[in-house]
């Protein structure tokens, strides 16, 4: 790793070089990212007993979950899912398909949600 001055004056870590992966065809997994603010708990409980069973059937794998977070910066959210999935395509199937579609037409009202279904590096 080389040290080189940032425009902003600090000094950052750079790599020396970046590995090549061309002609690895290999698909990158991608990272469903969910923040939630619940309006009312008691009936917000019945989409979390539904929703982990939809995001498995598309191929999903629930990597976090739940309130126990450090907020770094931003907004505080109360409740934080990270699911993985096969693909991009994987997760988008998962969000689009009428299981989940339910699932999001219930909660509306009782949560505030942000989602984000993010490409990894792989």
């Amino acid at each position: 790793m080389q040290i080189y001055e940032h425009s902003g004056g600090f000094n950052s870590l750079k790599p020396e070089a970046t590995p090549s992966f061309e002609n690895e065809k290999q698909m990158a997994k991608a990272y469903w990212v969910s923040r939630i603010n619940i309006k009312d708990p008691e009936t917000y409980r019945f989409y979390t007993e539904a929703a982990p069973s939809i995001l498995r059937k598309y191929g999903g794998t629930i990597l976090a979950r739940g309130e126990k977070a450090e907020q770094m910066e931003g907004e505080k959210h109360h409740r934080h899912v990270i699911a993985e999935f096969e693909s991009m395509d994987a997760a988008m199937t998962c969000y689009n398909s009428p299981e989940y579609r339910v699932a999001r037409d219930f909660r509306r009202g009782i949560a505030d949600v942000e989602t984000v279904i993010v490409e990894g590096l792989d």
